[in-house]
């Protein structure tokens, strides 16, 4: 993790690290990366997942969705 939060940023209470899922829906299918870190807030539940994670999150979906269309210009 890359900054050591320790207030949320939301409600001011304490965050701590858990592993989380990410879930995104696109085009009728659903992307998931399980067990990553990120930031909760024990108050709120707010969460905040680091850039790095979200942004290789993104580039996995990219990667995923280019394959398909590679895949579907085969076919």
């Amino acid at each position: 993790m890359v900054n050591n939060q320790k207030n949320c940023q939301a409600c001011g209470g304490k965050v701590t690290i858990e592993k989380v899922n990410l879930e995104e829906y696109e085009e009728g299918k659903l992307y998931l990366m399980e067990k990553v870190p990120a930031y909760v807030c024990q108050d709120c539940g707010e969460i905040w997942v680091p850039e790095e994670i979200m942004q290789e999150f993104e580039k996995m979906i990219s990667l995923a969705q280019a394959k398909k269309t590679n895949n579907n210009r085969k076919g």
